[in-house]
């Protein structure tokens, strides 16, 4: 777009600790949740409809929630984060689910 202004609200927060072990294939460490609304306005937006570029001004926002787990895998040293996160584009009145995984290989 040639010119866009957005802003967003996030609120992050866990919600449970298992502390939970599964032999030694998984250990379950904490499950958190994000709840996020995004809002921005665009102008001249290229905007892809049945294979036609169509320019868009105007408003547009999403909402939804991220679900994640802290977790050891086959007694791996490195924490993974696995979720999803469910969004609902509401100007386009349409869902979204993404699969969400992430290792920290941080040492320090």
């Amino acid at each position: 777009s040639e010119e866009i202004a957005r802003i967003s609200a996030n609120y992050s927060f866990p919600f449970l600790y298992p502390e939970s072990s599964f032999r030694w294939l998984l250990y379950i460490k904490r499950l958190k949740a994000n709840l996020f609304y995004d809002l921005g306005y665009g102008e001249n937006i290229l905007k892809i409809q049945n294979g036609a570029i169509n320019p868009f001004t105007g408003r547009f926002s999403s909402t939804g929630i991220e679900i994640y787990m802290d977790l050891h895998l086959f007694r791996i040293i490195f924490p993974l984060q696995a979720g999803f996160r469910y969004s609902y584009l509401i100007t386009e009145k349409s869902h979204d689910v993404e699969l969400l995984f992430s290792v920290n290989t941080s040492i320090f």
